[in-house]
């Protein structure tokens, strides 16, 4: 459903809207800010409304090109790019994501990808699930997140997501809010 929602604060009536309709998937258009130097926008509507309200947001920056097809309403997503973090507990968000792939798009083939230090083990839940497709690699977390994306031509980045941690997150925005600021791809932002 196409659904007008008026207030002042954006996140917060959006989120309380899902709630209340016991949506389960949110689709919300953004606009691409890559060129805008002072936004606070749209990535903080990605760390406010998926965590509060735990429901799969899909969000479209302005100029990203869609992956259905109109005249069929087929799916032409072909490649995908999932971040994992060995902090976040995201064997629920992976799980719930396969779940939704498996409607939206069961020919895409999701490529996982761990930024970190070569030691780093991920749980054994995490790894199971992304194990002939994992990507391992070192760098900061953003860079290498876009930089992988370009490099497998990803139309969609999935991100399990837990909102922002510390005082550098609330400064800086949650990483799903700063790869969809830079990133200019739809991103999946899926709650763990």
């Amino acid at each position: 459903a196409k659904v007008s929602v008026h207030a002042s604060n954006v996140a917060r009536a959006i989120a309380q809207f899902t709630v209340e309709h016991e949506c389960d998937f949110l689709v919300l258009w953004t606009h691409d800010r890559r060129e805008t130097k002072n936004w606070l926008g749209t990535g903080a509507l990605a760390g406010q409304i998926a965590p509060s309200t735990k429901v799969q947001t899909l969000f479209f920056p302005g100029k990203a090109s869609g992956f259905v097809e109109l005249s069929t309403g087929r799916t032409k997503l072909r490649s995908l790019l999932v971040p994992i973090d060995d902090e976040l507990q995201a064997a629920g968000a992976l799980k719930r994501l396969q779940d939704t792939l498996r409607i939206v798009a069961p020919d895409v083939r999701p490529q996982f990808l761990h930024v970190g230090t070569k030691s780093q083990d991920l749980s054994i839940d995490v790894a199971n699930l992304c194990k002939d497709t994992l990507i391992r690699r070192e760098g900061s977390v953003v860079s290498t997140i876009l930089s992988v994306a370009r490099e497998i031509g990803a139309e969609l980045i999935a991100m399990p997501t837990a909102g922002r941690h510390g005082v550098f997150d609330v400064l800086r925005g949650s990483t799903t809010e700063r790869v969809l600021r830079e990133a200019g791809l739809p991103i999946l932002a899926v709650p763990i």
